[in-house]
């Protein structure tokens, strides 16, 4: 009897033995094929993301003509800003317009070389990742009015030189003729050569580059299908503080910082000269957030206007500039300076443009403010930037640090007590602009370094 029963013991536990090898059998099966599917669907987004590249640097040898518009024929741009100017509400899959959801979009062109990929992915890409994963974040926004506004979401549309758009974040995807858009938070890019190396731009001005978008023909398509474009630099953070702040005008800006007497004065006597509109606004920010209408129509006459400056303006036979050119072709800081050539512009582009503006236009409360900023709440500042300072948050000692340890040995780097401090998903409403600027950042580190550091390691 005794024999009997370990006879069925082993049995039984053969049987069992038998059933865990066939699970694990099927477990390993699984992780096989998951692992095969998500190799094929990552080196498929490569090799397309590559194929992309390619065609875009032979389509975008063209030019757009940008040349054909009239300084002197926008002085009926008032009609258009008081009309709607919101064609491209977001669309569902029907192809009905939404009434209840805004949905805008973060424009930027993104340049080759390692500090401007690691401002993008751990500034800008960072942050907006955050914050459209915290929506819910937006009643704890501290801006007046904000419970009176629609939900908002937002894409980033990357325009990109081809070498940077192969190291972008694999969820950033080619734009498409016939996208649609749907109520969830994209990254698309566009690849693009830079303006300046186009014949009809000063070639050695990479600022110009800011407005390499105009090259694409499509741009007007992309833009009128968002409610509001914000169209920034790289080296920015945005905050849940955006989700809640509602924007008074149909157009506005960030602050600049290159106005003085001596420059004011003297863009005004060029806008009479070149027969525009100057209603004395000064210092207007590179940051604009504006219906795509009129942002469209602005940005050409900027660009435009920015040219003229740069070939036209610095020349010290003009009146008025006599000592100016002392020390440099390229004029006096901040007097007078060829590098700001783009702010002049924009400057006459806006003043020329924007029918009744005033310093209200400028929204310096929200845009632009400082990431150094460590006493103001990050709930109050919904576009942040890295001013040039040696205070900390600063953009130049972070990424020399991060782009050092990529470069020689990036096991330092999960070793940097900044790296360990931010890890985690923090609730950012009780933080300061630079706490929280300093915490995306790092935090993006331990997110987004891998693939960064592989790509560029690959290039």
């Amino acid at each position: 009897m005794l024999c009997n029963f370990k006879k069925k013991i082993g049995k039984m536990l053969n049987k069992t033995i038998i059933w865990i090898y066939i699970l694990f059998g099927f477990v390993g099966l699984s992780l096989l094929c998951n692992w095969s599917l998500y190799v094929t669907v990552r080196n498929r987004t490569l090799v397309q993301r590559g194929i992309d590249t390619e065609i875009a640097e032979t389509k975008n040898t063209r030019l757009m003509q940008l040349n054909n518009i009239s300084v002197k024929g926008e002085n009926r741009m008032e009609d258009t800003v008081n009309g709607s100017l919101r064609n491209g509400q977001t669309v569902s899959k029907n192809g009905h317009k939404s009434t209840t959801l805004l949905h805008n979009a973060f424009l930027m062109y993104l340049d080759q070389g390692d500090g401007h990929m690691v401002q993008f992915t751990l500034f800008l890409y960072a942050s907006w990742k955050y914050v459209m994963s915290h929506r819910y974040l937006k009643s704890n926004v501290t801006i007046d009015n904000t419970t009176s506004l629609p939900d908002i979401i937002f894409d980033l549309v990357v325009y990109c030189h081809p070498e940077s758009c192969k190291l972008l974040p694999l969820d950033c995807i080619p734009i498409e003729h016939g996208n649609v858009l749907e109520a969830v938070p994209r990254c698309w890019y566009i690849p693009s050569g830079r303006l300046q190396n186009h014949p009809d731009y000063p070639s050695n001005y990479g600022y110009i580059n800011t407005f390499t978008f105009l090259l694409d023909d499509n741009l007007g398509q992309i833009a009128n299908r968002y409610d509001r474009i914000l169209r920034t630099d790289t080296d920015v953070f945005i905050s849940p503080a955006i989700l809640g702040w509602p924007v008074k005008y149909p157009f506005v800006t960030g602050r600049g910082g290159y106005g003085v007497p001596f420059s004011e004065n003297r863009l005004r006597e060029i806008s009479a000269k070149l027969g525009l509109r100057h209603q004395h606004i000064s210092n207007i920010g590179s940051s604009w957030y504006a219906e795509p209408g009129i942002f469209l129509k602005a940005a050409k006459l900027a660009l435009k206007l920015s040219v003229h400056f740069y070939n036209n303006e610095f020349n010290k036979s003009l009146p008025g500039l006599e000592g100016v050119f002392n020390k440099t072709t390229d004029g006096e800081w901040p007097k007078w300076w060829r590098g700001v050539s783009t702010m002049y512009g924009s400057e006459l582009a806006v003043n020329h443009l924007i029918p009744n503006l005033t310093q209200d236009h400028i929204a310096f409360r929200y845009m632009d403010k400082e990431s150094t900023d460590g006493v103001t709440p990050v709930m109050k500042a919904p576009h942040i930037h890295c001013w040039h300072t040696d205070i900390e948050f600063n953009k130049f000692v972070f990424t020399d640090k991060l782009v050092r340890f990529i470069r020689t040995d990036i096991k330092k780097l999960w070793m940097q007590n900044e790296t360990m401090l931010y890890f985690g998903d923090l609730d950012v409403s009780g933080m300061t602009i630079r706490q929280y600027v300093t915490y995306i950042a790092w935090n993006g580190v331990l997110k987004y370094v891998p693939h960064m550091f592989e790509k560029m390691m690959a290039h």
